[in-house]
């Protein structure tokens, strides 16, 4: 997984690399995009990305070489710009002026907020247990 001396980047080729900071090499190269990566997040033991081929990808890291991609997370007509996680939960911001939210685990869809009116480019999660 990733740990303070392990970053990855998004490229435009469509891969992510994986890097060991400390070592300053790259570690790993994940490949599955058809298009740039725009944004990358941790939810757990995963990888999430999200690129301009309009997909989020789920990446099961591990101490494992390969980090296999567990599953496309297809639905979005448009580029993703921003993700969030929370709660075991992916959340997709697109090109598309749509938010899309995504059970982690079995990549299921379980809501689109669509009343923006452009493409949705930060996202941010409020935990309402502060209030």
């Amino acid at each position: 997984s990733l740990t303070l001396s392990t970053h990855g980047s998004g490229h435009g080729d469509g891969a992510i690399r994986v890097w060991d900071v400390a070592a300053g090499r790259c570690d790993r190269v994940l490949e599955g995009h058809d298009d740039q990566v725009n944004v990358l997040a941790v939810c757990g033991h995963r990888l999430i990305s999200g690129s301009t081929d309009n997909t989020v990808r789920v990446w099961l890291m591990g101490a494992a070489v390969a980090w296999p991609c567990e599953r496309a997370l297809v639905g979005h007509e448009g580029s993703i710009f921003s993700l969030a996680v929370w709660a075991g939960r992916v959340i997709s911001g697109s090109q598309d002026d749509t938010i899309r939210v995504w059970d982690a685990v079995t990549g299921r869809h379980l809501a689109t907020l669509a009343e923006h009116t452009n493409s949705v480019t930060a996202l941010a999660v409020v935990d309402r247990a502060w209030a």
